[in-house]
């Protein structure tokens, strides 16, 4: 039984799991609004081509475009009395998995990319996975696509220049989101 002491602490752990929660389903809508139908959640993969018997679950994942979205929640967990945190990706041990389950993805040739829970409810989201899967699927070339994801990037991320996005240096200032997609897209 949980003691009167922790209960704080539960509780704020119950509200960033809920949170975290509610963010995928919001996620998973919005990958639907924008007719990404290919993403599957919670799929369990075995990486036994990189030498390893571990079995790891993405968030969300695209195997045809071998694309994988991680909604990143835990590091928002409150820390109980010894200062631990109770979510996965609050201890050493439970990073350093996470960091193996990424390297071993990229060594496979999938792209992973990790979002907050505020990036999918601001839009942030959404709008790199539609500008990475656009890049998958041979279309960032486009010159009518750019100017739809410039204008788009221009309001989610408030950038003067957008290029960034892009692979080429912004000629002003920006958000620390910018420079995020360029290094997932360059």
């Amino acid at each position: 039984m949980t003691d009167r002491a922790e209960l704080p602490s539960v509780l704020a752990n119950l509200t960033a799991a809920a949170e975290k929660v509610d963010a995928e389903l919001r996620l998973e809508r919005d990958l639907r609004a924008v007719g990404l139908l290919g993403f599957v959640r919670g799929r369990e993969f075995a990486f036994a081509a990189a030498r390893t018997r571990r079995r790891f679950r993405f968030d969300f994942s695209d195997v045809d475009r071998h694309l994988a979205i991680e909604v990143q929640g835990g590091g928002w967990m409150r820390p109980d009395e010894d200062g631990n945190k109770r979510g996965a990706h609050g201890t050493g041990a439970h990073i350093e998995r996470d960091c193996e389950k990424t390297n071993l993805a990229a060594a496979l040739g999938w792209t992973v990319l990790c979002v907050t829970p505020a990036q999918i409810k601001k839009g942030q989201a959404i709008t790199w996975i539609e500008i990475v899967v656009a890049r998958l699927d041979g279309e960032s070339d486009d010159l009518e696509m750019r100017q739809k994801w410039e204008a788009r990037m221009s309001r989610a991320f408030a950038v003067r220049n957008s290029s960034a996005a892009w692979g080429i240096a912004p000629a002003g200032p920006t958000t620390e989101s910018a420079p995020v997609v360029a290094r997932v897209m360059g």
